[in-house]
This record gives C-alpha cells, structure tokens and sequence, in this order.
C-alpha cells in the first residue's frame, strides 16, 4: 500500500512539473527580440569570426561567450530559438533559486518562492529581454552558491 502510494504521488508531481514547464513555454514561445537586442544583432551580425573571439568592445566578458554568440550566429532569424534560450535560462534560475530556497522553507513553499523571484513583475524586462538575461542568473548563481556553501 505504501509503495503504490509513493509511486502515484511521483507520479503526480511528475505531472505538475510538465504543466508548469509547459506553462512555461507558452509564455516565452513568441517574445522573440525586442528593444536593445537589435542594437546587438546589428553590431555583431557584421563582425567575423575572429573579431567575434576577440570581444575587445564587451565588458562582460563571461556573458559575451554564454549569450551574446546568439546575436552573431542567429542575427535577426530564427528568432524561435532566442525563446527557447530565454526558457532554458529561467527554467535554470527557478531551479538555482529553488535549491537555496529549500534550505530555509519546506519544497513547496520554497518552488513558490523561486516562482516569485525570477518572475515578479518588476523582472519583466530581466526575462523576456536577451540582452539582459544575466540579470536573473546571475543572483540566482549567488544563491545557489550559498547553497553549496552551506
């Protein structure tokens, strides 16, 4: 009785965890770019290969290689793929938040806590923006780190 049980409550959450997945592609599926990503694209889109390696006008460094490349290989098309980066990265951050949260609160009220983190309405811009997507991971990175620290 008690490992069925167990298995239909796996199961269960299983099945949360693919609605809210999938809640959360439907809410990026279509944002596309927007405002400075154009700037980005049009700056690195003519740039070759190797000007592209040599990121002498970045002052983000570690950003340059983990996001901005999309602006060089992709440009203005395929702009599907931007939003599948955009849910990939807060998928990452809700769970980096989600692990330091569990320190502290119970699982279910900590996965509500990385919810209102990363998408309270004042991050808007800091999720649906490429340009600026290090502005979620990185404090997520930070707590995660106090994670593993503690």
């Amino acid at each position: 009785m008690d490992e069925l049980f167990l298995k239909k409550k796996i199961f269960n959450q299983w099945i949360y965890f693919t609605i809210f997945v999938l809640i959360l592609l439907y809410l990026f599926l279509g944002t596309g770019l927007f405002n400075d990503d154009y700037s980005y694209v049009s700056k690195l889109e003519k740039k070759d290969f190797f000007d592209f390696i040599n990121p002498k006008f970045s002052f983000l460094f570690i950003f340059y290689y983990f996001y901005y490349w999309a602006y060089w290989l992709l440009g203005n098309e395929y702009q599907w793929f931007y939003d599948i980066l955009k849910f990939f990265t807060s998928l990452l951050s809700i769970w980096l938040v989600f692990k330091f949260a569990s320190d502290y609160l119970p699982k279910d009220r900590a996965f509500l806590a990385s919810i209102f983190f990363i998408f309270y309405p004042t991050h808007e811009s800091t999720i649906y923006l490429y340009a600026v997507l290090f502005y979620t991971i990185v404090p997520s990175l930070i707590l995660y780190s106090h994670h593993l620290i503690r």
